[in-house]
């Protein structure tokens, strides 16, 4: 959890290095529609990590205090989530190409 909250935090600091002394400029970036797109994705995938992020915690403490492990089912329902968060994250740099490219809607 450390490493992709650090990890959550290098891409957020970088995006705004970008936005502040990248070509574009700060206030053409913010008006385009393509660059709001890319933060709703972010947004999502950030939000949709917050149901596995607590299902680890979850399944941790119930191995650490008892060593059950969670049922297949339980871990297939997680995996799925991950896995559309991460089709998700997926789709961000193709939007973050279009920005750079000049792509405005």
């Amino acid at each position: 959890n450390r490493i992709y909250l650090v990890g959550l935090l290098l891409v957020i600091l970088s995006g705004l290095a970008r936005m502040a002394w990248g070509g574009k400029g700060m206030a053409w970036i913010g008006s385009n529609g393509v660059f709001h797109v890319k933060m709703v994705l972010f947004s999502i995938m950030v939000f949709m990590a917050i149901g596995p992020t607590r299902t680890f915690k979850q399944w941790h403490q119930q191995a650490s205090s008892s060593q059950i492990l969670p049922s297949a089912e339980a871990i297939n329902r997680t995996r799925k989530h991950i896995m559309r968060a991460a089709h998700i994250m997926l789709l961000i740099p193709v939007f973050g190409v279009l920005l750079v490219q000049g792509w405005r809607w």
